[in-house]
C-alpha cells in the first residue's frame, strides 16, 4: 500500500525577478486624470458560479460575541437574499491582478519575527520580513509616490500609508479607483442551502514556519530561516482549489465540539450557486483592460477563491464574462438619451485580443518569469489538484477533533535538528514544494511529534 501523502491548503505564486518598467501602464507611472476621459470606459457583466460550497460571512449578525465564546455566522444577505459584497468580489479579483501584473503588496506586514532556540529564551531574527523581498524591494512594499504607482494601485485605487514629513502633507496621497464592482446578486433557486455546519479549526498564518514561507536560492529548503544567506520570501499566498478532493471529513468538526477555536456557519450554499455582478471601468488603457479581463475570467479550468473557509475547500468560483460594453463617447455626448453610446458591445474575439495584448506585453518585459513563475504557479493553485487529500499538516490520516496540527511541525523540527547535528536517525525534514511542482510524488508525508512517520491508519 502506498504511503499516505497530502497537499498543504496554501502555497505561493512566485515573484518575477525583474523590476517593473518605468513610464508604462504595466509598470510605474502616474495614473490618468479623473476629470476627463482619456481611455476606455465601459461595463463588464459577469456571472459567478460556485463549484464547491460557498460561504460569505455577514459580520453584522454574529452569535457568540462574548469573549472566548463559540461564534456562529450567517451568510451575507441583501434584502433578505444571499449576496456577495462588492468588497469581497473586488478583493478576490485584486489579489490575482496584483500577482499577474507584478504589482506591489497592498497588504504587507514588515516586521521582525522572533524564534526560540533549543533551551533558550524569545530572540529576534536580524532580518525583517521586508528585507527578504526580492530585488528591487521597494517595488513590492505599498506604493509611496503618486507619479510611480504600480498597475494595481492605478486601477483599483491607492491611499498612501502615512505622511513621511511635514512637506509631504502638500503632495497627492490618494487616487480613486477606476473600477467599481456591484454586489453579487443571487439567482434564486440555483443551489441548495446547506445545513448549519460546525467547521474544523482554521489555522492562522504562521510566517515563522520558514520552510513553508521562504526559499533558499529560489528553491525549497527545510532548514532555511530569516537570517539564512540567500533566503527570500516565496511570493504571494493563495489557497488551493480543492475540486474533487473536497471532503466533509476535512471541513467538518463534530457538532458537539464547539469552542472559541472553531466556527459554525449557517446558510452556506452548495455547488452550483450562481451570482451576477457588474464591473464599471473608466479610462483604462487597452493593456489594463486586457489584464482586468484575464484576471476576471482566468483560464479554462482555473477558479477564483472567495469567502470563508478557503483552507477547508469552500469558495471555489468560476467567473465568466457575459458581455463587455465600451462607451462610444461621440454617440453618448450627441444625445440626451441616458442609454446612448452603450450599444457598443465587444465580441469574444475582441475580448481575447485585449487579453493577448496584455500577455504579450508581460512576456516581452519579464521574459520566462511571467510564464514559468507566475502563470505556472497560478495554474497549480487554482486548477484541479492531484488526487490526494488537501489539509493542514498533521500527525495522522484522520483529523484530530482538537486540532493538534502543531505536532507535525514539532516532528519536522526534530528532523531538522537531527540533520544539523549530522546524526540522521530520522527521515529528511520537509519543506513546502513549489506550487508548480506539487504532485502525488512531490507532496508532504505524515509526521508525528517524534519526527517519525506514524503507523498506517493513525
Amino acid at each position: 500500500m502506498s504511503e499516505y501523502r497530502f497537499l498543504n491548503p496554501y502555497n505561493f505564486v512566485r515573484f518575477m525577478g525583474k523590476a517593473r518598467p518605468e513610464n508604462d501602464v504595466l509598470g510605474n507611472c502616474p495614473p490618468p486624470p479623473h476629470d476627463r476621459y482619456t481611455g476606455l470606459t465601459g461595463r463588464i457583466s459577469c456571472k459567478a458560479t460556485a463549484v464547491t460550497p460557498l460561504f460569505v460571512s455577514d459580520s453584522h449578525d454574529v452569535k457568540g460575541k462574548e469573549e472566548n465564546a463559540h461564534k456562529t455566522y450567517r451568510f451575507f444577505k441583501v434584502d433578505g437574499h444571499p449576496a456577495i459584497p462588492a468588497s469581497s468580489l473586488r478583493g478576490m479579483v485584486r489579489s490575482v491582478f496584483e500577482a499577474v501584473t507584478n504589482s506591489c503588496l497592498a497588504v504587507f506586514d514588515d516586521r521582525t519575527l522572533s524564534y526560540r532556540p533549543p533551551r533558550g529564551k524569545r530572540q529576534l531574527y536580524k532580518h525583517s520580513i521586508g528585507e527578504l523581498l526580492p530585488f528591487p524591494r521597494e517595488q513590492y512594499v505599498s506604493c509611496r509616490e503618486y507619479d510611480k504607482l504600480c498597475p494595481a494601485c492605478r486601477v483599483f485605487g491607492w491611499v498612501k500609508d502615512k505622511a513621511e514629513s511635514e512637506d509631504d502633507r502638500e503632495t497627492l496621497t490618494a487616487y480613486a479607483s477606476r473600477v467599481r464592482f456591484s454586489y453579487g446578486e443571487y439567482t434564486e433557486g440555483s443551489a441548495k442551502v446547506l445545513d448549519a455546519t460546525t467547521l474544523a479549526v482554521l489555522s492562522s498564518p504562521k510566517p515563522t514556519t520558514s520552510a513553508f514561507y521562504l526559499l533558499k536560492n529560489d528553491k525549497p529548503n527545510a532548514t532555511v530561516h530569516y537570517d539564512t544567506s540567500g533566503a527570500r520570501l516565496r511570493g504571494r499566498k493563495l489557497y488551493h482549489h480543492h475540486g474533487k478532493q473536497l471532503s466533509g471529513q476535512e471541513y467538518m468538526r463534530p457538532s458537539n465540539i464547539k469552542d472559541r477555536h472553531n466556527r459554525t456557519i449557517e446558510g452556506a450554499l452548495g455547488a452550483g450557486a450562481v451570482f451576477t455582478f457588474e464591473v464599471d471601468f473608466e479610462n483604462l488603457a487597452p493593456k489594463e483592460l486586457g489584464a482586468l479581463l484575464y484576471t476576471l475570467e482566468l483560464e479554462d479550468g482555473l477558479f477564483h477563491r472567495l469567502g470563508y473557509a478557503k483552507p477547508l475547500g469552500f469558495g471555489s468560483i468560476q467567473v465568466t464574462v457575459e458581455s463587455l460594453q465600451v462607451l462610444d463617447w461621440e454617440s453618448r455626448l450627441s444625445s440626451v438619451d441616458l442609454t446612448a453610446g452603450w450599444e457598443n458591445e465587444l465580441t469574444g474575439a475582441k475580448r481575447a485580443e485585449y487579453k493577448e495584448e496584455f500577455h504579450r506585453a508581460m512576456r516581452e518585459h519579464y521574459g520566462t518569469d511571467y510564464e514559468n513563475n507566475v502563470l505556472v504557479d497560478l495554474r497549480g493553485l487554482l486548477g484541479e489538484p492531484p488526487e490526494i487529500p488537501i489539509h493542514y499538516p498533521r500527525p495522522g490520516e484522520q483529523p484530530d477533533p482538537e486540532g493538534r496540527n502543531y505536532e507535525w511541525f514539532v516532528g519536522n523540527k526534530a528532523r531538522i535538528r537531527d540533520r544539523q547535528r549530522k546524526e540522521p536517525k530520522l527521515p529528511a525534514p520537509c519543506a513546502l514544494p513549489l506550487a508548480a511542482d506539487e504532485s502525488e510524488e512531490n507532496s508532504l508525508p505524515l509526521i508525528d511529534r517524534s519526527g517519525r512517520r506514524p503507523a498506517r491508519g493513525r
